[in-house]
């Protein structure tokens, strides 16, 4: 394994020497690759930020959605304090303290539009509505529990269970 580090090292070297001889002076636009480097195999990019449809492939490669395939989202924009990060500079000198969650948007990097994006809007519904049930207004109506309990009801008080009268649901 060794003998096999020592040939990629030499490798590397000679790719880099081979760019610099082949570019010569626009070989210092090129960098060398960190996802090529990881395995200590050459490979070079070209500096600055990388195309869309290259950071699509690369997202690709890594198990990852590329971006550009997701469609906007009507009930949401992004945050304009922290553009997106979820994080906003401090200006803080102290160790850890240098960025903090963006409180306008919750860390989150987007903020709602609209109702169907704040929180608590979405609720889920507890069953169907009474009226739905059949349920008249009047069945509805709480009855004052009957005086004499079924017997069933006080052997379960008298075991320590906590017995409640049955609510209809409102109307």
């Amino acid at each position: 394994m060794e003998e096999i580090g020592k040939k990629l090292d030499s490798l590397t070297k000679t790719v880099a020497t081979r760019i610099g001889s082949i570019l010569g002076e626009q070989a210092t636009d090129f960098e060398v690759c960190d996802l090529c480097s990881y395995w200590n195999t050459p490979g070079w990019r070209h500096t600055g930020p990388l195309p869309q449809d290259l950071r699509d492939q690369i997202a690709y490669l890594i198990g990852q959605r590329p971006q550009s395939d997701l469609e906007p989202d009507p009930h949401s924009r992004v945050c304009t304090t922290c553009k997106g990060e979820g994080f906003v500079s401090t200006g803080s000198k102290a160790i850890g303290q240098e960025q903090l969650s963006c409180v306008e948007c919750n860390g989150m990097g987007w903020q709602a539009t609209d109702d169907k994006r704040r929180p608590g809007f979405l609720s889920t519904p507890n069953g169907p509505t009474a009226q739905a049930l059949g349920v008249t207004a009047q069945d509805a109506a709480m009855q004052p529990a009957p005086l004499e309990e079924p017997p069933e009801v006080a052997a379960l008080r008298q075991q320590g269970y906590l017995v409640v009268a049955p609510i209809a649901a409102g109307v």
